[in-house]
C-alpha cells in the first residue's frame, strides 16, 4: 500500500472559502440587509415611568402636548417628542404617586435600537428626562416600540 501525500492547491482552497461565505451569507442574510439598506421611517413609541405626586398632577391633562426629551441624563441629546397618552396609577386611599407616559416621534429601529428620524438614539432603562413647561421632569425610559405606518 502506497502512503497518499494530502496536497491543497490554491483552487481548493478558494472554493473552499466560497462555501463558507457563502454559509455566512444565508445565516446572517437579515443582519446583512438591515446594515445595507436604508431604514423606513416610522413612529416610535416611548413609555416613561414618573414617580411623586407633584409630577402626576403636573402631568394630568398633558396629553397632545410636544416635550423637549433628553433619553439618557448623562449625555446632552436632546429633541421633540409629543405626549400621546398619560396613564395615571390610581390609589384608593393616598393621592396618585406614579403616571406612565407614552411618547412618539418618528424614527425607527435598526439592529435592535431605536433612533429618532434625524439619527438620536433613543434609550431604554435609563433615566430620562424631559421639560415640561418650564419643569424638568425626570424618570425611568421603561419600554419603546415602533409603530408601523
Amino acid at each position: 500500500m502506497q502512503k497518499r501525500k494530502f496536497k491543497l492547491n490554491i483552487i481548493d482552497i478558494v472554493i473552499f472559502i466560497i462555501v463558507i461565505c457563502s454559509v455566512a451569507i444565508i445565516a446572517f442574510r437579515d443582519t446583512i440587509n438591515e446594515a445595507l439598506t436604508k431604514p423606513e421611517i416610522e413612529k416610535v413609541r416611548v413609555t416613561v415611568s414618573v414617580y411623586g405626586s407633584v409630577n402626576v398632577e403636573r402631568l394630568a391633562d398633558s396629553k397632545g402636548t410636544v416635550v423637549v426629551y433628553q433619553p439618557n441624563t448623562e449625555n446632552d441629546v436632546t429633541f421633540e417628542m409629543n405626549i400621546v397618552a398619560v396613564d395615571i396609577e390610581e390609589n384608593l386611599y393616598t393621592a396618585p404617586n406614579h403616571v406612565e407616559i407614552t411618547l412618539e416621534c418618528s424614527g425607527y429601529k435598526k439592529f435592535g435600537r431605536f433612533y429618532t428620524e434625524s439619527g438620536e438614539r433613543v434609550y431604554i432603562n435609563t433615566k430620562c428626562a424631559f421639560t415640561y413647561g418650564e419643569v424638568i421632569i425626570t424618570g425611568d425610559a421603561v419600554s419603546a416600540e415602533v409603530l408601523s405606518n
